[in-house]
């Protein structure tokens, strides 16, 4: 957002024509995602699939954004900033097995079921807001602060961004109760969901990917045979994607920041498309939900 912004910004004050303003936010973003997400090719693949097909027209383009996105990377490396996001996430390795597609796609399930009660807390929140508070500031947010105090003190697991927590959630499945960590899942939806309606600035990935941490990590619990790594990366992938369509790139980047390994790539990518599939095929049935369960970012 802030780089987005910054953009356009410049675009206004020097009165860019429209391929400049496009390339100037394009190339802003892909630097900003360079940076943060430490690959700067997964940033480009996350904008290519933020934009409409017709974008691609724009191919010549891509190779600017791309030295933008390796300028962010090196900047953060430059300064120290390179390191895995979620740095103390450390998941037990296991060997790849066919029927681990399949659990991907049972995973990516259980995304999609994640993704629709994103929509359906996100959708009672902004009810609340736009009807009794959305003229009272103040009262807005004192309230919002009141019910997220209270929340994190019932469930500390949702606590901030959910990238420091959800290390803990996963190493401690053993301790941690299935209900514990399914219950936190929730919450943090229902925390970031109420923020986000109640004026709050921040984004949903990395809460959501707490949440897809937690819900793995319990499936693990109730069914052990699936790989912890397994479970807890494909969630990871899963719940993000079925929130904002954007399969490939939320996979890759799970993988990243969980250091899988490339040849267990398939089950994580298979659970994010099936997510995105199942979310995004029933919001276009006929008569299907349209309180907004898979917005699009």
């Amino acid at each position: 957002m802030l780089a987005g912004g910054m953009a356009t910004a410049i675009a206004d004050r020097f009165d860019w024509d429209e391929t400049t303003r496009r390339l100037t936010f394009g190339s802003a973003i892909a630097g900003a995602y360079g940076g943060l997400f430490t690959s700067p090719y997964v940033a480009i693949l996350l904008i290519l699939e933020l934009v409409p097909l017709r974008r691609l027209m724009y191919v010549s383009l891509l190779g600017i954004e791309v030295i933008a996105a390796l300028a962010g990377f090196a900047v953060f490396f430059f300064i120290g900033g390179f390191a895995n996001i979620i740095s103390e996430l450390s998941l037990p390795t296991y060997d790849l097995e066919v029927w681990h597609i399949f659990a991907g796609v049972g995973i990516g399930a259980i995304g999609a079921v994640g993704g629709f009660f994103t929509g359906f807390s996100r959708s009672i929140f902004q009810a609340l807001t736009s009807r009794h508070f959305i003229q009272r500031p103040v009262t807005r947010s004192v309230v919002a602060g009141a019910l997220l105090g209270l929340l994190a003190m019932a469930v500390p697991l949702t606590l901030f961004s959910g990238a420091g927590t959800l290390p803990e959630a996963t190493s401690q499945v053993v301790g941690l109760s299935v209900t514990v960590l399914v219950v936190s899942a929730l919450a943090k939806i229902v925390a970031m969901t109420a923020a986000q309606s109640f004026g709050f600035i921040g984004g949903p990935i990395f809460p959501l990917v707490f949440a897809g941490g937690a819900i793995g990590a319990a499936l693990n619990g109730v069914f052990p045979g699936i790989p912890l790594g397994l479970a807890v990366v494909a969630g990871m992938a899963a719940v993000p994607a079925a929130v904002l369509p954007l399969p490939l790139s939320l996979g890759i980047l799970m993988i990243v920041i969980a250091g899988t390994s490339i040849e267990l790539a398939a089950p994580v990518l298979t659970a994010s498309m099936t997510a995105t599939l199942i979310t995004q095929g029933l919001k276009r049935t006929p008569g299907a939900n349209k309180s907004g369960a898979t917005p699009s970012p």
